[in-house]
């Protein structure tokens, strides 16, 4: 099994993210003729489900959940055939990914050795995921130098820390040592992204996810101008390790006013599929799907080496 991880931080949007990636989970499965689902355990399940259920019901999830979040895990793979999960071309594949915040992250550098094996796993992964807080990112670069303390150079900092320590452990796993990491980041609360930086800042509107290309490149500028020291990392790369171009895919949900002036999830009927779901950038989630579909599919001895 492969494991990937969802890095993020405290108040980025990771429950909410969550809840709509298990919502493009179930609509993206229904539709897909290989059969490539969502497996998980019955604790991580009902977690996902509560947290659909809040943004069904109009809310956002509660912060409780929030503290639970990186006992989550799930499994995103082919059904069952009794020797493994296979695709159509008789291939395993499948993909566990687990949450873990930076902090706890940032927590593991210098150590020698871990024991947990849940951070062991977390370590283990060659897909990174990386939630950005889109309403945080600082409109202006020279901000970021001129302050001698900024609160966004410490998330920075904790990125790029989590993905060195990723390309570490990989490059200290002698099964690993010619292996590729593949980062992906995600904008969560794309709608509070400042217009200087949708539409300006960063040479206009953000394109399409289906534009692969252009919209890395936008990816690239923003990383180089307002994450340099996790630019920093991914242009390193190591020794032997080298990271794939990042991906990047945006996240938020529609809200309006309830009866009496209260902020609550938007919803939509989907004619598609039928039903009803949150008000989110489907399109977006399916894109990051298809893409976590291709990698699950490239399954081997090792992972997605070179």
């Amino acid at each position: 099994m492969a494991p990937a991880v969802i890095l993020s931080d405290r108040a980025s949007g990771t429950t909410t993210f969550l809840g709509l990636l298990y919502a493009a989970l179930v609509r993206w499965g229904s539709q897909s003729p290989e059969g490539f689902r969502v497996h998980a355990s019955h604790a991580s399940i009902r977690a996902l489900k509560d947290i659909y259920a809040s943004l069904m019901d109009g809310h956002f999830p509660p912060d409780g959940v929030e503290l639970r979040r990186e006992d989550l895990s799930f499994v995103l793979g082919y059904a069952s055939s009794g020797h493994g999960w296979l695709s159509s071309s008789g291939r395993a594949s499948e993909l566990q990914l687990h949450v873990a915040s930076l902090d706890t992250m940032g927590e593991l550098r210098g150590r020698s050795f871990v024991w947990d094996q849940g951070l062991r796993e977390k370590l283990a992964s060659q897909v990174a995921v990386v939630l950005v807080d889109a309403g945080r990112l600082p409109v202006e670069t020279d901000s970021l130098s001129d302050k001698a303390y900024h609160p966004w150079r410490k998330f920075d900092a904790l990125v790029a820390s989590s993905l060195a320590l990723l390309e570490t452990y990989q490059r200290t796993d002698r099964l690993h040592r010619r292996a590729r990491l593949h980062p992906i980041f995600v904008l969560t609360k794309f709608d509070t992204l400042p217009s200087e930086l949708r539409h300006g800042t960063l040479g206009g509107l953000v394109p399409s996810p289906l534009a692969t290309a252009a919209r890395a490149t936008w990816g690239e500028d923003l990383l180089a101008g307002r994450l340099p020291q996790t630019w920093a990392v991914l242009q390193e790369g190591g020794h032997g390790v080298q990271f794939e171009r990042p991906l990047w895919f945006t996240s938020w949900v529609g809200t309006e006013r309830g009866p009496h002036g209260e902020l609550r999830v938007r919803r939509h009927q989907t004619a598609s599929v039928g039903g009803w779901e949150p008000d989110y950038p489907y399109v977006e989630f399916e894109s990051l799907l298809s893409h976590l579909h291709k990698l699950a599919s490239r399954v081997g001895d090792p992972l997605l080496a070179t």
